[in-house]
């Protein structure tokens, strides 16, 4: 399925945060972390998600591996912070669509956030108080970039 297409289906899907207890390769929602390519958006929209959740879906459907699956907690924004090739942000540069944008995780207080790219400086994410949006980007959100997926998931 075209990217830009599914993140139009999700747009609206609530924000749900996430829960240590639930974390886990057999509870689908808010991660995602399964390796199956299929997504069954009705229940996405219907269970929420949460900004890694919503990439991990991205990822999913272009059957890119979800950051360190194999750990106990993959897929989240730990995980996005060690898997990928990371550049600080350049605000002179121009990036190209499904560039990812990363606040990286810190701690259980600050615990990151991920968007990604679609065109004039405009960005996918879930978040907590909107859920699955499309907006303008806020630059002083986030620390890093990474490239590396575009191609991928054009």
């Amino acid at each position: 399925m075209d990217t830009e297409f599914l993140i139009n289906q999700l747009i609206g899907t609530k924000y749900v945060s996430w829960n240590k207890k639930q974390w886990s390769k057999d509870n689908k929602s808010p991660f995602y972390i399964s390796e199956e390519k299929e997504i069954d958006i009705k229940y996405v929209r219907k269970n929420g998600c949460n900004c890694s959740g919503f990439i991990n879906i991205l990822l999913r459907n272009k059957s890119i591996p979800i950051p360190d699956y194999d750990s106990d907690y993959p897929g989240g924004t730990f995980s996005y912070g060690f898997e990928f090739r990371w550049k600080r942000i350049d605000l002179k540069k121009q990036y190209p669509k499904y560039t990812l944008f990363l606040s990286p995780y810190i701690s259980g207080i600050n615990e990151g956030h991920l968007s990604i790219l679609l065109s004039d400086n405009h960005i996918a994410h879930s978040c907590h108080d909107k859920g699955v949006v499309i907006e303008k980007i806020n630059f002083n959100n986030y620390e890093y970039v990474c490239t590396e997926l575009c191609k991928q998931l054009t």
